[in-house]
């Protein structure tokens, strides 16, 4: 397929909590999945998207964790596939009509006046009948069954006895070293829980447990302040050692010796005189 229909509010009702690299990500996946008609491998999946750096290869993974089911190695989506099958129905709706003659010929007369849509089924007119090549495209003329969107989907819910693996953690302390592992997995497992419906379904738990982690916010950074402060404090007691240890060295150094003193009152009371008298005479 060459064109698929994509409708905005809905992409970003599903699609809108995805980060700019993911939106790229996901965007070219779902092009080269309706290009080639087929589910792509993981490999295959790297290679579309264009994937290369740390980051971009953990956006693919949140992309096909969200999205995509893996089954047999295969990721597959439903929407996508249902597309197929809508596709593959018109075209050979299209073919029969082909070997007919084409298209029925509207009647001739007042071209404004369209022909009247049976009420019980808005993809018949009464002039195609049922062979109407022109169906509404977002309503499907053969959706899949509950069965096989179950085979195609399974997701599952988080178990309520959930704990982190050894690896989960490992993942955390190794991509995010600032954040406390236990608290993290904590969180993960009481939202999760919380979650009701559809939303709280996913094919790939250990996948939306990475997603999650590169996700988390870092703590706030009092750590770092208090850092400061004892620096500052520790700077202020090395130099009251430093000049405790001096002045232990030279017990003079930075006193005036008593002369000294007895100079300077003498000097200044010399001086006083000397004005004195000079006021007198």
């Amino acid at each position: 397929m060459n064109y698929y229909k994509r409708h905005i509010g809905d992409y970003a009702k599903k699609a809108g909590h995805l980060s700019v690299l993911e939106h790229g990500v996901y965007t070219l996946l779902l092009d080269a999945y309706y290009d080639r008609e087929k589910a792509p491998t993981k490999a295959e999946a790297i290679r579309h998207a264009r994937t290369r750096t740390q980051e971009e290869l953990a956006a693919l993974d949140a992309v096909l964790s969200d999205f995509f089911t893996e089954i047999d190695g295969l990721y597959f989506q439903t929407r996508v596939e249902e597309e197929f099958k809508k596709a593959e129905e018109i075209a050979k709706l299209n073919k029969v009509n082909g070997i007919k003659g084409g298209r029925p010929r509207k009647p001739k007369g007042n071209r404004k006046i369209t022909e009247p849509v049976i009420k019980n089924n808005p993809n018949i007119t009464e002039v195609g009948g049922e062979n109407n090549p022109n169906p509404l495209i977002h309503q499907s003329t053969n959706p899949l069954s509950k069965e096989e969107s179950k085979a195609i989907v399974r997701a599952s819910r988080l178990p309520q006895d959930w704990k982190p693996s050894d690896s989960d953690l490992a993942y955390c302390q190794t991509h995010r070293p600032e954040l406390v592992a236990k608290e993290v997995a904590d969180s993960f497992h009481d939202y999760w829980i919380a979650k009701s419906g559809k939303d709280a379904t996913k094919t790939d738990w250990a996948a939306t447990w990475r997603n999650w982690v590169r996700n988390q916010r870092a703590p706030p950074s009092s750590g770092q302040v208090v850092g400061k402060t004892m620096q500052g404090i520790q700077a202020l007691e090395k130099m009251k050692n430093e000049s405790q240890q001096r002045m232990a060295a030279n017990p003079d150094n930075g006193r005036l010796a008593k002369t000294d003193v007895a100079r300077i009152g003498q000097d200044t009371s010399e001086r006083v005189d000397d004005r004195y008298s000079s006021l007198v005479a």
